[in-house]
């Protein structure tokens, strides 16, 4: 029986980048927990500097949106207490 080296390397590569695709999906959902916040504020720091605001006005803006973030969650999590 011949054995073929090449394609039992092949499928050997395969299997190695399927098993570090997962691992590195398994990273990215743990430290996506930590990140997010991150991203968050990146994201509203490119939409903040599109509309061209000036510092103090920008930081207004972005506090109170915070804040009815904030709020809300609060309010959708009461109010699963009332009923």
């Amino acid at each position: 029986m011949i054995i073929d080296i090449n394609y039992w390397t092949r499928v050997l590569k395969n299997i190695l980048y399927v098993a570090l695709i997962l691992l590195g999906l398994y990273i990215a959902f743990k430290l996506s927990i930590f990140y997010m916040p991150f991203l968050v504020a990146f994201i509203i720091s490119l939409m903040m500097n599109k509309t061209h605001l000036t510092r103090r006005s920008s930081s207004i803006i972005i506090f109170i949106l915070v804040s009815l973030i904030i709020l809300g969650g609060i309010r959708m999590d009461s109010s699963d207490f009332i009923f």
